[in-house]
């Protein structure tokens, strides 16, 4: 079995980061470019959702849509030949009539359920009913850290996932996921920035 690592979430000011980001396009600014998954840019949302563009909710970021029966993600590569300690700042919104499986079964082999390649020869961490999945590692490699964060639902407001996970070997390139179980609504993401020491 693969190694899991885990950590406590610290706190770090996301403007101090931003320029020393190892992915790419982290606010979006040019669409999803660099990212796979399941995230739509606000143009691509309103292409089924018309008012999108003119709502403050979707009218920047990349999109999520919750799916009521699989997990929902987005993720991106990155070259990393030094640093082994890395930090993650997402910050992001919630529709109001987002709800998330309460469901113990839709949580279980979360790496295998996120078909991101190379994370299903992982492990998984336990998952509650209503979090969020956050990983960051190398899949090619033998180790991968993960994280839950736990969305406020209900709020309109932005919503801030700050995480340093344990330090990971620097080897090959190195993947960033951030996952949603089975639900209704969408998630919002409004940047991601990913930092090394």
């Amino acid at each position: 079995m693969r190694n899991l690592l885990f950590a406590l979430i610290i706190l770090a000011h996301p403007c101090s980061l931003e320029a020393d980001s190892l992915i790419q396009n982290g606010d979006f600014s040019d669409g999803d470019t660099h990212w796979q998954g399941d995230g739509k840019t606000p143009r691509a949302y309103a292409e089924t959702n018309p008012a999108a563009l003119t709502d403050p909710l979707t009218s920047k970021g990349l999109i999520v849509t919750l799916n009521s029966t699989s997990w929902t993600r987005i993720f991106q590569s990155f070259p990393s030949d030094k640093g082994t300690r890395y930090s993650i700042v997402v910050t992001y919104k919630l529709s109001p009539n987002l709800a998330l499986s309460k469901d113990a079964a839709d949580y279980a082999e979360i790496s295998k359920r996120i078909q991101i390649p190379g994370f299903e020869d992982f492990g998984s961490m336990a998952i509650q009913p209503g979090q969020f999945y956050g990983t960051l590692g190398d899949p090619t490699s033998t180790t991968l850290a993960m994280e839950v964060f736990s969305p406020q639902l209900g709020s309109s407001e932005v919503q801030t996932y700050q995480h340093t996970y344990p330090p990971i070997p620097a080897l090959g390139n190195k993947t960033v996921a951030l996952a949603f179980p089975p639900g209704a609504g969408t998630v919002v993401i409004l940047s991601v920035v990913v930092t090394s020491s």
